[in-house]
C-alpha cells in the first residue's frame, strides 16, 4: 500500500524535529560550557541512528509489520539520545573549560 499521511508525519517528526532537538542540545551544551562546537565522531553516529529511526518508522512497516518497525525505531531513538547523555552529562556537570562563570 502507499505511504499514508501518518507515515510522512512520523518521518518529519522523528527525522527533522528529533534531529533538530538533538543538534541544538549538543550545540548548546558545548557553547554554554566554553567548549568548541566540534562534536566527537560518536555524536555523528547518534545523528545517523535518528535518521535510521525515521526511515525505519516510515518505510519498514510495509515490509516487517508496524509493531516491529515501531519497536526498532524506538530502540534506535533511545540509542541516539543515550549517546547524547553519555557525551554531555560530564560536560554539563563540570565547570566551564574557559574559566568563566556560568
Amino acid at each position: 500500500s502507499a505511504i499514508q499521511f501518518k507515515d510522512a508525519l512520523h518521518l518529519i517528526t522523528i527525522g527533522t524535529i528529533g534531529m533538530m532537538i538533538l543538534a541544538m542540545m549538543t550545540r548548546v551544551s558545548h557553547g554554554h560550557t566554553g567548549r568548541t562546537l566540534a562534536i566527537p565522531h560518536y555524536m555523528a553516529v547518534a545523528f545517523a541512528f535518528l535518521l535510521v529511526a525515521a526511515i525505519t518508522r516510515s518505510l519498514l512497516p510495509f515490509i516487517i509489520g508496524p509493531h516491529l518497525a515501531w519497536q526498532i525505531s524506538a530502540l534506535l531513538w533511545l540509542v541516539a539520545f543515550s549517546l547524547f547523555l553519555i557525551h554531555c552529562t560530564p560536560i554539563l556537570t563540570r565547570r566551564r573549560v574557559d574559566g568563566r562563570r556560568g
